[in-house]
């Protein structure tokens, strides 16, 4: 199975559970990176134990990132709970909103269906959610294929048209229609262009959407924003555990040779190089002697989504 070769298993369950609670229930004060080594059944065990329908946004988000490594697909009917219950205020619609994101970045077809048909029909036009339009941007993108920016679009040029309506009024007012106005202009065609990138690639077979994905997910591409970079990474594992890590770990190693230091800065250069030969160790490959020796020498400034902290 994909799981048993994500992580080299070596926490116990005591440790693995503080490490867990550390992560996501420690805020500013726990860990700062999803915990490696964990027995990936372990991690489905403790979030059946300790996630509950009122846990709050702030939890459920390092959860989402948890998940992302880990793959736990098998949580997402129990975390899916609150999309049942009523919905109050801001903090229930943050928590609904990264129920939906885990929906739709780990369930199934039926699930990510269902949280999206949610997400445009209750969430989307609550009356709240007027306040947390920016953090609503990032969840259509999460449920593609299942779900679309048609319904957040459409808030968003309801509350600019009210805006709008009263911009003249006093200088808060004009204040807050240009915020939404950026939004819109911005803000949505980013994560749209995102989402159509996402769409296109899903459609196509892994061999001919490889090179890409190692360009999103070593941010050398215009979608790689965050979560693309770890979607394509979460593909890229997939095909390598799945199909065999050769063709993954050839164009990683592709994409590190033809790394430009003059033309991308020492900065930069060296974070992509630290990303794509933690990638190929992880994956099982061997990196060139050159390209070897640069990895020793800047090994900790940097640790990606395909790494296993050994």
């Amino acid at each position: 199975m994909l799981d048993t070769r994500i992580t080299h298993v070596r926490v116990g369950e005591a440790d693995a559970r503080t490490f867990l609670e550390s992560y996501i229930f420690g805020g500013r004060f726990g860990l700062k990176r999803v915990p490696r080594g964990i027995e990936p059944a372990f991690v489905s065990e403790f979030v059946r134990e300790s996630i509950s329908p009122t846990t709050e946004a702030g939890p459920l988000r390092r959860l989402l990132e948890v998940l992302r490594f880990y793959e736990r697909s098998d949580v997402v009917p129990h975390l899916m709970a609150p999309l049942d219950l009523p919905l109050q205020g801001v903090p229930d619609l943050l928590r609904v909103n990264r129920v939906a994101q885990i929906a739709g970045e780990l369930g199934g077809a039926a699930e990510a269906e269902s949280a999206a048909e949610h997400f445009d029909r209750v969430l989307v036009p609550h009356p709240a959610a007027e306040n947390i339009l920016p953090l609503l941007l990032e969840t259509p993108l999460g449920l593609v294929p299942a779900g679309s920016y048609d319904a957040v679009a459409a808030r968003i040029g309801e509350e600019l048209a009210r805006a709008q309506a009263r911009e003249r009024q006093d200088l808060e007012s004009l204040y807050a229609y240009d915020k939404l106005a950026a939004l819109a202009r911005n803000d949505l065609a980013t994560w749209r262009l995102q989402a159509s990138e996402k769409l296109r690639l899903l459609a196509a077979p892994p061999p001919s959407r490889r090179r890409e994905l190692v360009s999103i997910y070593l941010g050398l591409a215009p979608a790689a924003s965050e979560p693309m970079m770890i979607w394509a990474g979460r593909l890229l594992r997939r095909e390598a555990l799945s199909e065999g890590d050769s063709a993954v770990v050839r164009e990683l190693n592709r994409a590190l040779s033809g790394l430009d230091r003059s033309a991308l800065g020492d900065a930069r250069h060296d974070f992509i190089l630290v990303l794509a030969a933690q990638a190929v160790i992880y994956l099982g490959g061997t990196l060139a002697p050159e390209r070897q020796r640069e990895f020793n020498a800047i090994a900790a400034s940097a640790a990606g989504f395909l790494w296993d902290d050994p």
